[in-house]
Protein backbone atom coordinates (compact mmCIF):
# COMPACT_ATOMS: atom_id res chain seq x y z
CA UNK A 1 0.00 0.00 0.00
CA UNK A 2 3.10 2.29 1.04
CA UNK A 3 4.98 2.11 -2.04
CA UNK A 4 1.58 2.61 -4.18
CA UNK A 5 0.96 5.38 -2.57
CA UNK A 6 4.43 6.64 -3.58
CA UNK A 7 3.56 5.85 -6.90
CA UNK A 8 0.81 7.88 -6.90
CA UNK A 9 2.84 11.21 -5.93
CA UNK A 10 5.48 10.70 -7.79
CA UNK A 11 2.32 10.60 -10.73
CA UNK A 12 0.69 13.42 -9.28
CA UNK A 13 4.21 15.38 -9.65
CA UNK A 14 5.39 14.39 -12.43
CA UNK A 15 1.93 14.45 -14.61
CA UNK A 16 1.60 18.64 -15.41
CA UNK A 17 5.58 18.51 -15.49
CA UNK A 18 5.33 16.13 -18.36
CA UNK A 19 2.53 17.98 -20.12
CA UNK A 20 3.74 21.26 -19.49
CA UNK A 21 7.20 20.08 -21.72
CA UNK A 22 4.63 18.20 -24.25
CA UNK A 23 2.71 21.64 -25.12
CA UNK A 24 6.09 22.96 -25.09
CA UNK A 25 7.69 21.27 -27.36
CA UNK A 26 4.32 20.74 -29.48
CA UNK A 27 4.17 24.94 -30.16
CA UNK A 28 7.60 25.18 -31.23
CA UNK A 29 6.24 24.97 -34.55
CA UNK A 30 3.27 26.88 -34.00
CA UNK A 31 3.94 29.58 -35.51
CA UNK A 32 4.81 30.05 -39.27
CA UNK A 33 5.53 32.73 -41.14
CA UNK A 34 5.01 33.48 -44.48
CA UNK A 35 6.38 36.59 -46.50
CA UNK A 36 6.60 37.09 -50.99
CA UNK A 37 9.69 36.44 -52.68
CA UNK A 38 9.69 40.16 -53.86
CA UNK A 39 8.70 43.18 -53.79
CA UNK A 40 9.20 46.20 -56.11
CA UNK A 41 9.06 49.98 -54.77
CA UNK A 42 9.50 53.54 -56.29
CA UNK A 43 12.02 56.02 -54.56
CA UNK A 44 11.12 58.33 -52.49
CA UNK A 45 7.49 56.95 -51.85
CA UNK A 46 6.27 54.28 -49.07
CA UNK A 47 6.41 50.64 -49.96
CA UNK A 48 5.17 47.80 -47.11
CA UNK A 49 6.91 44.25 -46.16
CA UNK A 50 3.78 42.29 -46.06
CA UNK A 51 4.45 39.42 -43.70
CA UNK A 52 1.82 36.98 -42.41
CA UNK A 53 1.94 34.72 -40.16
CA UNK A 54 -0.37 31.96 -38.28
CA UNK A 55 -0.60 31.03 -35.08
CA UNK A 56 -3.08 29.29 -32.80
CA UNK A 57 -2.65 31.46 -29.92
CA UNK A 58 -2.39 35.18 -31.08
CA UNK A 59 -5.20 35.93 -30.27
CA UNK A 60 -4.90 35.13 -26.52
CA UNK A 61 -5.13 37.81 -24.18
CA UNK A 62 -2.18 36.33 -22.06
CA UNK A 63 0.21 35.79 -24.36
CA UNK A 64 3.06 38.24 -25.56
CA UNK A 65 3.65 39.29 -29.44
CA UNK A 66 7.06 40.30 -30.70
CA UNK A 67 7.82 41.37 -34.34
CA UNK A 68 11.16 41.63 -35.25
CA UNK A 69 12.64 42.55 -38.60
CA UNK A 70 16.02 42.05 -39.84
CA UNK A 71 18.11 42.92 -43.09
CA UNK A 72 20.96 41.60 -44.93
CA UNK A 73 21.52 38.38 -43.41
CA UNK A 74 18.77 35.16 -41.71
CA UNK A 75 19.64 35.22 -38.21
CA UNK A 76 22.08 36.89 -37.47
CA UNK A 77 21.70 40.64 -40.11
CA UNK A 78 21.62 43.97 -38.60
CA UNK A 79 17.37 44.57 -37.06
CA UNK A 80 16.11 47.45 -38.22
CA UNK A 81 12.22 47.30 -36.46
CA UNK A 82 11.69 45.38 -32.97
CA UNK A 83 8.57 45.69 -30.92
CA UNK A 84 7.02 43.86 -28.43
CA UNK A 85 2.90 43.72 -27.95
CA UNK A 86 2.20 42.51 -24.67
CA UNK A 87 -0.50 40.68 -22.54
CA UNK A 88 -2.30 43.44 -22.11
CA UNK A 89 -2.48 44.27 -25.93
CA UNK A 90 -0.05 47.63 -25.68
CA UNK A 91 3.31 47.52 -27.91
CA UNK A 92 6.80 49.00 -27.07
CA UNK A 93 8.69 49.82 -30.38
CA UNK A 94 11.91 48.93 -28.89
CA UNK A 95 13.96 49.27 -32.33
CA UNK A 96 12.82 51.59 -35.53
CA UNK A 97 16.28 52.46 -37.33
CA UNK A 98 16.30 56.11 -38.46
CA UNK A 99 12.69 56.41 -37.59
CA UNK A 100 11.85 55.36 -41.35
CA UNK A 101 9.53 52.04 -40.37
CA UNK A 102 5.88 51.74 -39.41
CA UNK A 103 4.39 48.52 -38.07
CA UNK A 104 1.15 48.33 -40.44
CA UNK A 105 -0.15 45.01 -39.25
CA UNK A 106 -2.03 43.49 -36.35
CA UNK A 107 0.35 41.01 -34.69
CA UNK A 108 -3.53 39.95 -32.76
CA UNK A 109 -4.45 39.34 -36.58
CA UNK A 110 -1.63 37.40 -37.33
CA UNK A 111 -0.29 40.21 -39.61
CA UNK A 112 3.45 41.48 -39.03
CA UNK A 113 3.63 43.71 -42.24
CA UNK A 114 6.38 46.52 -41.90
CA UNK A 115 6.40 49.90 -44.09
CA UNK A 116 8.93 51.53 -45.29
CA UNK A 117 8.10 55.13 -45.24
CA UNK A 118 10.40 56.69 -47.66
CA UNK A 119 12.34 54.30 -50.21
CA UNK A 120 16.15 54.81 -50.74
CA UNK A 121 18.01 53.05 -53.52
CA UNK A 122 20.04 51.55 -50.32
CA UNK A 123 17.05 50.28 -49.56
CA UNK A 124 17.58 47.57 -52.14
CA UNK A 125 18.35 44.23 -50.05
CA UNK A 126 17.26 41.16 -48.48
CA UNK A 127 14.85 41.80 -45.49
CA UNK A 128 13.33 39.02 -43.08
CA UNK A 129 10.63 38.95 -40.83
CA UNK A 130 10.64 36.93 -37.80
CA UNK A 131 7.85 36.64 -34.94
CA UNK A 132 7.47 35.35 -32.00
CA UNK A 133 4.42 34.48 -29.93
CA UNK A 134 5.02 33.28 -25.67
CA UNK A 135 3.90 32.88 -22.97
CA UNK A 136 5.90 33.74 -19.46
CA UNK A 137 7.45 30.82 -18.09
CA UNK A 138 4.84 28.37 -20.49
CA UNK A 139 5.98 28.34 -24.08
CA UNK A 140 7.57 30.25 -26.29
CA UNK A 141 7.06 29.74 -30.45
CA UNK A 142 9.01 31.54 -33.07
CA UNK A 143 9.72 31.54 -36.72
CA UNK A 144 11.92 33.64 -39.27
CA UNK A 145 11.34 33.94 -42.67
CA UNK A 146 13.65 31.98 -44.63
CA UNK A 147 14.31 33.39 -47.52
CA UNK A 148 13.41 36.67 -46.90
CA UNK A 149 12.01 39.36 -49.21
CA UNK A 150 14.20 41.09 -51.55
CA UNK A 151 13.67 44.52 -51.90
CA UNK A 152 13.98 46.29 -55.44
CA UNK A 153 13.75 50.08 -55.39
CA UNK A 154 13.31 52.10 -58.57
CA UNK A 155 13.72 55.52 -59.35
CA UNK A 156 13.80 57.97 -62.17
CA UNK A 157 17.24 59.99 -62.86
CA UNK A 158 18.01 62.49 -60.25
CA UNK A 159 21.06 65.01 -61.34
CA UNK A 160 23.60 65.23 -57.99
CA UNK A 161 25.77 67.61 -58.88
CA UNK A 162 26.61 69.94 -61.37
CA UNK A 163 29.85 71.64 -61.02
CA UNK A 164 32.62 73.94 -63.10
CA UNK A 165 36.04 73.63 -61.96
CA UNK A 166 39.23 75.56 -63.89
CA UNK A 167 42.52 73.57 -64.09
CA UNK A 168 44.28 76.79 -65.54
CA UNK A 169 43.87 79.87 -66.79
CA UNK A 170 42.89 77.40 -70.76
CA UNK A 171 41.43 74.95 -69.45
CA UNK A 172 38.68 73.86 -67.47
CA UNK A 173 35.99 70.66 -66.49
CA UNK A 174 32.73 70.42 -66.01
CA UNK A 175 31.21 67.78 -63.84
CA UNK A 176 27.67 66.56 -63.58
CA UNK A 177 27.02 63.85 -61.01
CA UNK A 178 23.86 61.72 -61.33
CA UNK A 179 21.77 58.75 -60.05
CA UNK A 180 18.78 56.25 -60.45
CA UNK A 181 17.64 53.14 -60.51
CA UNK A 182 18.02 51.74 -63.49
CA UNK A 183 21.31 53.51 -63.09
CA UNK A 184 21.26 56.28 -66.08
CA UNK A 185 23.34 57.26 -68.86
CA UNK A 186 24.84 60.87 -69.41
CA UNK A 187 24.69 63.24 -72.21
CA UNK A 188 26.63 66.40 -72.66
CA UNK A 189 25.49 69.11 -75.28
CA UNK A 190 27.22 72.85 -75.78
CA UNK A 191 26.14 75.57 -78.01
CA UNK A 192 27.08 73.51 -80.86
CA UNK A 193 26.10 70.23 -80.70
CA UNK A 194 27.58 67.19 -78.65
CA UNK A 195 30.32 67.69 -76.23
CA UNK A 196 33.04 64.92 -76.30
CA UNK A 197 32.59 63.63 -72.05
CA UNK A 198 34.29 60.99 -70.02
CA UNK A 199 32.16 58.80 -67.77
CA UNK A 200 32.77 57.03 -64.98
CA UNK A 201 30.34 54.55 -62.65
CA UNK A 202 30.46 55.22 -58.92
CA UNK A 203 28.43 52.49 -57.65
CA UNK A 204 25.17 50.37 -58.92
CA UNK A 205 23.71 53.46 -58.79
CA UNK A 206 25.81 56.56 -59.36
CA UNK A 207 27.50 57.64 -62.59
CA UNK A 208 29.61 60.89 -63.15
CA UNK A 209 30.97 62.67 -66.07
CA UNK A 210 33.22 65.47 -67.32
CA UNK A 211 33.20 67.34 -70.56
CA UNK A 212 37.24 68.11 -70.62
CA UNK A 213 38.67 71.87 -71.87
CA UNK A 214 34.58 73.01 -73.66
CA UNK A 215 35.46 75.52 -75.94
CA UNK A 216 32.42 77.45 -76.86
CA UNK A 217 30.85 80.02 -74.72
CA UNK A 218 27.61 79.62 -73.72
CA UNK A 219 24.99 76.81 -71.97
CA UNK A 220 26.66 73.03 -71.80
CA UNK A 221 23.38 70.95 -70.86
CA UNK A 222 24.06 68.01 -68.68
CA UNK A 223 20.97 64.89 -69.87
CA UNK A 224 20.63 62.23 -67.53
CA UNK A 225 18.29 59.15 -68.85
CA UNK A 226 17.01 56.10 -67.53
CA UNK A 227 14.14 53.72 -68.92
CA UNK A 228 12.10 55.86 -66.16
CA UNK A 229 13.09 59.55 -67.43
CA UNK A 230 15.05 61.76 -68.33
CA UNK A 231 16.08 64.85 -66.14
CA UNK A 232 18.78 68.08 -67.95
CA UNK A 233 20.25 71.05 -65.92
CA UNK A 234 22.72 73.80 -67.67
CA UNK A 235 25.56 75.55 -66.68
CA UNK A 236 27.10 78.76 -68.47
CA UNK A 237 30.60 78.75 -69.68
CA UNK A 238 32.49 81.46 -70.82
CA UNK A 239 35.08 80.42 -73.45
CA UNK A 240 38.56 80.21 -73.80
CA UNK A 241 38.78 82.46 -76.64
CA UNK A 242 37.14 85.10 -74.56
CA UNK A 243 40.00 84.45 -72.09
CA UNK A 244 42.43 84.03 -74.35
CA UNK A 245 41.74 88.00 -76.11
CA UNK A 246 41.73 89.10 -72.63
CA UNK A 247 45.34 87.78 -72.07
CA UNK A 248 46.74 88.99 -75.72
CA UNK A 249 45.36 92.52 -74.79
CA UNK A 250 47.40 92.25 -71.43
CA UNK A 251 50.63 90.89 -73.76
CA UNK A 252 49.96 93.80 -76.12
CA UNK A 253 49.68 96.40 -73.29
CA UNK A 254 53.08 94.94 -71.17
CA UNK A 255 54.68 95.01 -74.62
CA UNK A 256 53.36 98.86 -75.45
CA UNK A 257 54.49 99.78 -72.31
CA UNK A 258 58.15 98.38 -72.45
CA UNK A 259 58.26 100.17 -76.44
CA UNK A 260 57.60 103.50 -75.11
CA UNK A 261 59.78 103.61 -72.08
CA UNK A 262 62.20 102.13 -74.23
CA UNK A 263 61.48 104.81 -77.04
CA UNK A 264 61.69 107.42 -74.04
CA UNK A 265 65.10 106.22 -72.62
CA UNK A 266 66.31 106.81 -76.50
CA UNK A 267 64.54 110.22 -76.96
CA UNK A 268 65.67 111.66 -73.48
CA UNK A 269 69.39 110.18 -74.22
CA UNK A 270 69.13 111.86 -78.23
CA UNK A 271 68.04 114.92 -76.93
CA UNK A 272 71.05 115.27 -74.11
CA UNK A 273 73.70 114.26 -76.62
CA UNK A 274 72.16 117.45 -78.93
CA UNK A 275 72.33 119.46 -75.67
CA UNK A 276 75.94 118.91 -75.06
CA UNK A 277 77.25 119.49 -78.88
CA UNK A 278 75.54 122.48 -78.51
CA UNK A 279 77.29 124.02 -76.15
CA UNK A 280 80.61 122.81 -77.16
CA UNK A 281 82.46 125.54 -79.80
CA UNK A 282 85.46 125.29 -81.34
CA UNK A 283 88.09 128.54 -81.28
CA UNK A 284 89.18 130.62 -84.39
CA UNK A 285 92.55 131.27 -85.33
CA UNK A 286 92.44 134.89 -85.68
CA UNK A 287 91.36 135.13 -81.90
CA UNK A 288 94.61 133.39 -81.67
CA UNK A 289 96.39 135.85 -82.95
CA UNK A 290 95.05 139.07 -81.48
CA UNK A 291 95.85 137.20 -78.05
CA UNK A 292 99.55 137.33 -79.10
Amino acid sequence: GLSNARIIIIIIIILPVWCVCRRTVSVQVDVKVRVPSRVSGRLGAPVILPCKFNSSFAHYTTVEITVLWRTRKFFEGPVIFHSVNSANNETLIKVNARERYTLVGNPREQDASLQLDWAELEDNDQYFCRVEVSRKLIYTSKHESNPGITLEVTGQPEILNLTQHRVNQTHQILTCTAEGNPRPTITWTNPRGNQTSVTRILDHYRIESWAHNPQVTGNYTCTVTNQLGTTSRSVYYQGNEVMLSFELLLVIICVSTVLLIILLAVGVFIWRAKKDKGSYTVGHPEDDINST
